[in-house]
């Protein structure tokens, strides 16, 4: 009897189980759906405990942005590190400013972010030096090299005492530039032709440290929509926006009295379609 008892057990077993072929439609569908709930968890836990899946990098650059979570180098469209450090940039010692330079932004192919470095660690000792310009004064070429017809965001998480002349032209491809507002006291100065010919350029934060805008930097940036100016700023020069016929507006941070101050060439908005500036959100004609 006990052996009758046991065989009905094990048949009873064996019939509640089923082959895939044995499933109707609606088994089918319910198990496919939970299989893809399942997967789409883990993939989300992978994310946050970044079992091996690089980590998000941001799309276009907003007010107070941080990127001291990011390392400084090259990145794919993916957010994975291409290059960093020396395999990326090449720095140059300034000797009137007292500082370092990053003079070579080597870009790999399939670059589409750079992360610009605000530390340079000297190659014969282990001394650490802060980075607070890009490009030089005097330059005629960008400091952009490599593959660089991919690159569509420029972030830094500091601010530069300068951005050198015609440092960041030529990038065809460069819609977004952001730097990082800073509680040190540092006048950066963007220096003549600085993003001269970057046609596709569209959004500009600059960040508080922003001092001087030199004539023609921003030559030829037809596609630029929105540009941020610091409160510090003191001069603006001639032709700085010449050419930017989408750019109908400037945030200023200043107040209306400061922006008068302002030491302005007679001929800074020439060439461009700019008609208001907004004083801390009060709109001015000019």
């Amino acid at each position: 009897m006990e052996n009758t008892e046991e065989i009905k057990v094990i048949e009873t077993s064996t019939e509640k189980r089923k082959s895939w072929k044995d499933l109707n439609k609606v088994e089918k569908r319910n198990i496919i759906m939970f299989s893809s709930i399942g997967a789409g968890l883990l993939s989300i836990v992978g994310i946050c405990l970044g079992f091996g899946i690089p980590q998000l990098l941001p799309s276009a650059p907003q007010e107070g942005a941080s990127f001291a979570e990011f390392k400084s180098g090259c990145y794919d469209s993916y957010g994975a590190v291409l290059k960093t450090g020396r395999e990326c940039f090449s720095y140059q010692f300034v000797e009137n400013s007292n500082c370092y330079a990053i003079k070579d932004i080597q870009a790999p192919s399939e670059t589409e972010t750079v992360i610009l470095s605000e530390l340079y660690q000297g190659e014969n000792d282990t001394s650490t030096y802060m980075v607070k310009a890009i490009g030089f004064s005097d330059g005629d070429s960008s400091a952009f090299k490599g593959e660089t017809s991919g690159i569509k965001s420029v972030y830094c998480n500091t601010i530069y005492l300068s951005l050198g002349a015609y440092s960041f032209s030529g990038l065809s491809a460069l819609e977004n530039v952001s730097f990082a507002d800073t509680a040190r006291e540092y006048k950066m100065t963007v220096n003549a032709h600085c993003f001269d010919g970057d046609a596709n350029l569209k959004t500009v934060r600059l960040g508080n440290g922003l001092s001087k805008i030199k004539d023609s930097a921003f030559n030829g940036c037809s596609s630029l929509e929105s540009i941020e100016l610091s409160a510090r700023l003191e001069s603006i020069g001639a032709n700085a926006f010449n050419g930017c016929t989408s750019l109908t507006s400037i945030q200023y941070k200043g107040t209306k009295e400061n922006w008068d101050k302002l030491n302005k060439d007679e001929n800074w908005a020439k060439g461009s379609s700019i008609t208001t500036v907004y004083c801390n959100g009060l709109p001015i004609t000019i």
